[in-house]
């Protein structure tokens, strides 16, 4: 998915349920006087006392624009001598503003920011670094990188914080980033790295490592290779079609010939599934052992490093292979062991499994994987997910993580009405974190809007991970 596209779908989320309930403190001087005389206060004493705001990483106030519903404040970085990182800051006027200050995803490599300003809270975004040639496409350079990684979003909201506090009188009373894919993995880099930032985060189909798709490719190559023989676009949607029907004899109603409630490969299943392919599809008969072979753990000179194909996903490659901007020129067919173990080596930019300090300090995490999603795995998430909370009990895990595996989410594109990614958005996830974080109520169920039907889809955290459906 685009970047814009990915960054729109954390910033929609807010457009479907309000967050309510709790008033904003006094600004730090007074009552209703102060308050409204720091409403009425211009732009340009406003601009004044910002732009004395001294930043870190190189930062610097570039644009400071009065809007509608507040105040635009955009101020560049720059950490090392090729970083150039943009960010945008919406902050509502001080009489309105609710105490909360929002840290906002992006999607893809980025390269893309906005404001957002809705006269309440207080929201910042960044391109992570990454808007100009060449690293637009991809941070080939590996500061660059690290930029996009991890150092962009936490520069970005210790500056934006400072800001705050000068706009406001006061820091923010709590603090919440929300982020899908790319954008969901700066959830978790600052949860892991930098646990004073946010006190909650809700992290959406997280991109948490590129060793997946690039793994994933390379073994289709292997495969290729191997067996001499693949799968054309016909027989994939007939195998899935299989695969699908096979299950429809055990899956509730509402997700039969649409997506599979629990695809992980058992024997049993896999024993199950094949019977049912031969017999739409007897041409199919020699290709039982590649078909096998999917599901098994991509291995990479004795290490794993991603889980097999889940049933009835599609296994076709969907993205843009992301090797080259690690080892230089490669494609699919060239690539070798050495070159995904590079990917592997770059292992201070994907988020370290220790949340010890985020949970210890009170922060709250709410993240989600969709079964059907292929740009970033839900068992790649899940494994992520399982090494964070793994020695802690029951309770303890689930007093600060709440997960959700999604049945027939893909990522984030609409789908088929008759084909995969069923199931859409996710309703309400920024009050839910709320509540969690200044109420102490645990977000529970979680509601998946349908992309083509009227219906929901409510999923329970782990490890009840439990999928219902109902009618909107």
């Amino acid at each position: 998915m685009k970047g814009n596209a990915i960054a729109a779908m954390a910033a929609g989320l807010f457009s479907l349920v309000a967050v309510t309930g709790v008033s904003a403190a006094t600004p730090a001087g007074g009552g209703a006087c102060s308050t409204g005389a720091a409403a009425n206060a211009s732009t340009e004493s406003a601009e004044s006392r910002l732009r004395a705001v001294k930043l870190e990483g190189g930062g610097t106030i570039t644009l400071i624009k009065r809007l509608p519903k507040g105040l635009q404040v955009s101020f560049t970085l720059a950490p090392t001598p090729k970083s150039f990182i943009r960010c945008e800051l919406g902050l509502a006027d001080p009489e309105k503003w609710d105490g909360r200050f929002w840290g906002l995803g992006n999607g893809g490599w980025a390269g893309k920011t906005y404001v957002r300003c809705d006269g309440v809270s207080a929201y910042v975004h960044t391109d992570l670094g990454t808007s100009r040639s060449p690293y637009r496409e991809s941070p080939t350079d590996r500061e660059i990188l690290r930029d996009y990684a991890w150092r962009a979003t936490h520069l970005m909201t210790v500056n934006a914080k400072r800001i705050v506090e000068a706009y406001y009188g006061r820091a923010p009373d709590k603090s919440y980033f929300l982020g899908a894919s790319c954008g969901g993995r700066q959830g978790i880099q600052e949860a892991s790295r930098f646990p004073e930032d946010y006190d909650g985060i809700v992290s959406e189909v997280p991109g948490l490592t590129e060793r997946s798709r690039c793994s994933h490719t390379w073994r289709r190559e292997m495969l290729k290779k191997k067996h001499g023989k693949w799968f054309s676009a016909k027989e994939m949607s007939a195998v899935r079609e299989a695969e699908l029907a096979y299950f429809a004899k055990t899956d509730p109603e509402f997700a039969h010939g649409r997506f599979i409630i629990d695809p992980y490969p058992t024997k049993a299943k896999l024993d199950g599934c094949w019977a049912e392919i031969v017999a739409r599809n007897p041409g199919l008969a020699d290709r039982e052992q590649l078909w096998r072979e999917l599901f098994e753990p991509v291995m990479v000179n004795g290490k794993r490093y991603a889980a097999g194909r889940l049933i009835g996903i599609e296994f076709t490659s969907a993205w843009t292979f992301l090797l080259p901007k690690y080892v230089g020129p490669r494609n699919a067919s060239t690539t070798t062991e050495a070159d995904l173990e590079a990917v592997a080596a770059e292992a201070d930019v994907w988020p370290p499994a220790d949340l010890t300090a985020f949970k210890a300090r009170g922060g709250k995490i709410i993240m989600y994987g969709g079964l059907e999603d292929l740009s970033c795995p839900e068992p790649e998430i899940r494994e992520y997910y399982n090494a964070v909370i793994r020695g802690m009990d029951t309770a303890t895990a689930a007093s600060f993580f709440a997960y959700y595996t999604v049945p027939g989410r893909s990522h984030g594109a609409k789908g088929e009405p008759s084909g995969p990614g069923q199931v859409g958005f996710p309703i309400g996830l920024n009050k839910k974190i709320v509540d969690w974080v200044e109420r102490g109520v645990h977000p529970g169920a979680v509601s998946f809007k349908w992309h083509h039907e009227p219906k929901v889809l409510v999923v329970t955290p782990h490890p009840d991970n439990k999928a219902t459906c109902t009618s909107l």
